[in-house]
């Protein structure tokens, strides 16, 4: 807390005002009789010295110089005056009106009251030349001492408190600046470790992108070899053939899909393709329809779209979108059906909902749904074929072909995904 202030400066050319001062703001003995019941008045501006109150002390000079000479080496020593009695006519000098303005240029927090008995200046004038005026007072002489003894009282608390308000906002803008400081670090601290993730992520990614690559020249040689043993006469031999051809399609799937995803880029193609619309469905959903029969469950295919379709993108793309989200569908059924509803709305957008009986999903695995290799996919795939890639990658493709995959559960049990395109109708 900023201790009590109470050096007052008297700036006046009559020395003998400086002793009405001084009598005035410090008495002795019996109180003046004009000031009798000032402490009922305002009991925190009493006049009259106590012990809790210390006597004011002033300094006095006779010209706007020694003024202004006196303020600045006392800002200097560390003994700043709180308020000045500044009379407006100080001859031969400058007058009291300029010393002002240059008393509080060289101490902004000094408290002023500017003292006169002539129209020297008229009040619009001081306060057209003291825009900030807050500190600022004019005491029209004769004065009162009640007002003088109000007057030092007021401002020098007044003083006190503006510059325990200068302090804490200091403080507070210290502490801000620290805060700020330490954010701004922690900023630092967190852009670097996401350039180092950022940078591992493209590690991870290029290391899969260059073993997929590797692997696929030899699993292509691997496909070949196991085609023909499957054609072998020795039906032993023929079978072994077999499940080395299966098992190296599937691993073939596999690594297609992860350079798919890898290389796949999010913004959305540019460049229209008309598609045969029953084609590239039918490729998409072949395998999964045997897989289905194989399972004993139904598996059906609505299709409401015209017979061609322009998409943005690859015809691929849209090929394999649709085949992830109908083989998660087929995969997690084992009894009941699969349906595939192709439909065009607005004729702006391509809708596939496809819907199954399964088991549907719940929490925690339904804010996973499309994380990659999360781990409820992760346990969940310990059960069947596959590492949790599908859904990901089918909601990857549909927003790079500017569109989007969503899912609910089915009130009868089981799940719906509606993979939704924009296209185009010829």
């Amino acid at each position: 807390m900023t201790s009590a202030n109470r050096r007052i400066l008297i700036a006046d050319d009559l020395p003998a005002i400086h002793d009405d001062y001084k009598k005035i703001l410090n008495p002795k003995g019996l109180a003046l009789d004009t000031m009798a019941g000032m402490e009922e008045f305002a009991p925190h501006l009493a006049t009259q010295n106590s012990p809790q109150r210390p006597p004011f002390q002033i300094e006095t000079v006779v010209q706007g110089e020694d003024a202004i000479q006196s303020v600045t080496r006392a800002r200097a020593e560390g003994r700043p005056f709180a308020m000045v009695f500044l009379d407006v006519r100080m001859p031969p000098g400058i007058d009291g009106v300029e010393t002002a303005e240059r008393l509080r240029a060289i101490d902004p927090s000094l408290q002023v009251v500017l003292c006169t008995a002539y129209a020297d200046y008229s009040f619009a004038d001081i306060s057209r030349r003291f825009r900030d005026s807050d500190g600022l007072l004019i005491l029209k002489k004769p004065f009162d001492p009640v007002e003088v003894q109000q007057l030092a009282h007021a401002l020098c608390h007044k003083w006190m408190l503006s510059e325990e308000n200068r302090a804490l906002m200091a403080n507070l803008e210290a502490r801000v600046q620290q805060r700020t400081n330490e954010l701004e670090q922690a900023k630092g601290e967190l852009e670097v470790a996401l350039v180092k993730a950022e940078s591992a992520s493209r590690t991870k990614s290029d290391f899969l992108r260059c073993v997929s690559h590797e692997l696929n020249t030899p699993l292509n040689g691997i496909l070949g070899a196991a085609s023909v043993i499957e054609l072998s006469a020795d039906a032993e031999l023929a079978e072994m053939g077999r499940i080395v051809l299966e098992s190296s399609e599937r691993l073939n799937r596999l690594f297609s899909r992860i350079l798919l995803y890898l290389q796949i880029d999010r913004q959305p193609s540019a460049e229209q393709h008309l598609i045969q619309l029953s084609d590239v469905v039918e490729q998409a959903v072949i395998a999964h329809r045997e897989q289905a029969i194989l399972k004993g469950i139904s598996f059906k295919v609505e299709n409401r779209c015209p017979p061609a379709l322009y998409f943005n993108g690859e015809i691929f793309k849209l090929s394999e979108a649709l085949s992830n989200v109908v083989e998660n569908a087929v995969k997690f059924t084992h009894q009941g059906q699969v349906s595939i509803r192709l439909n065009l709305q607005e004729n702006r957008f391509f809708i596939a909902e496809v819907q199954d009986t399964g088991p549907g999903i719940q929490n925690p695995q339904l804010t996973q749904l499309y994380e990659l290799f999360s781990p409820g996919d992760l346990e969940l795939n310990r059960k069947h074929d596959g590492i949790g890639i599908g859904l990901t990658l089918a909601k990857r493709i549909a927003e790079h072909l500017g569109g989007g995959i969503q899912y609910r559960n089915r009130q009868t049990g089981g799940s719906i995904f509606t993979l939704t395109l924009p296209c185009k109708v010829p």
